[in-house]
């Protein structure tokens, strides 16, 4: 959690309405679910080698807006039961919000194993407190080496690595759709490497003070007509 001369420091840098962001979208969130998503972790603090280092981004926590709205989007644009996987799910908020819809599965991908054993504290005090908590599956794996499930629909990138990393998943998301004739749709929050959905359709975007978010869609139905 930050502490008040962290906030003083947000005041002084940023000013009052990025001061009053978040308080709103990252305090409240972790005091209504007994979590600690809210403190950044710089890269020097990551368990990865020094290889893998160069093409991670590192922690902050995801506007609780931008989440609900881009998932509330994701998932009226599907018609079909299907997973969600967050790649690079650092302390699990997004997977905690995920998990509050219709999802067949929930499933956090993150390289880090300490970012991995806090989001599971912060998962099991959501659940003790959740009326009926999904399961939220966490699998500690470098991204490029994560199996996409068949039925998968959605998955979120908050920018938590470059384009090396990313390419590749998005080969392996349009080949899923294609087999399986499906529709996937992907929350691409602050989307530096947007040029990497060039065959996507975006189909939203959200933006918010440093947390611009795009999403697209990818059809396998329509792409083998």
């Amino acid at each position: 959690m930050l502490g008040f001369l962290d906030y003083v420091r947000i005041y002084r840098a940023r000013g009052i309405g990025r001061l009053c962001d978040e308080l709103k979208e990252n305090w409240l969130f972790d005091k209504l679910h007994g979590t600690d998503t809210q403190e950044r972790k710089v890269l020097a603090d990551y368990d990865i080698d020094s290889l893998k280092l160069l093409d991670s981004v590192q922690y902050q926590p995801a506007y609780t807006s931008i989440i609900r709205r881009s998932l509330k989007l994701a998932r009226d644009l599907l018609d079909r039961p299907s997973s969600f996987v967050d790649f690079g799910s650092g302390k699990g908020k997004v997977l905690i919000e995920a998990s509050k819809l219709d999802f067949t599965r929930v499933i956090g991908v993150e390289i880090d194993g300490v970012l991995n054993e806090v989001a599971q504290k912060n998962i099991d005090s959501f659940r003790a407190s959740a009326a009926d908590p999904n399961l939220i599956e966490l699998v500690n794996l470098e991204a490029t080496h994560f199996e996409i499930p068949e039925d998968i629909g959605v998955i979120c990138f908050f920018n938590p690595f470059g384009k090396r990393t990313l390419e590749p998943i998005v080969s392996k998301l349009e080949l899923v759709a294609n087999e399986m004739r499906s529709l996937i749709i992907v929350i691409y929050i602050n989307p530096e490497h947007e040029d990497c959905f060039a065959r996507w359709q975006l189909v939203g975007h959200i933006s918010k003070y440093m947390q611009d978010t795009k999403i697209f869609k990818f059809d396998g139905k329509e792409d083998q007509q």
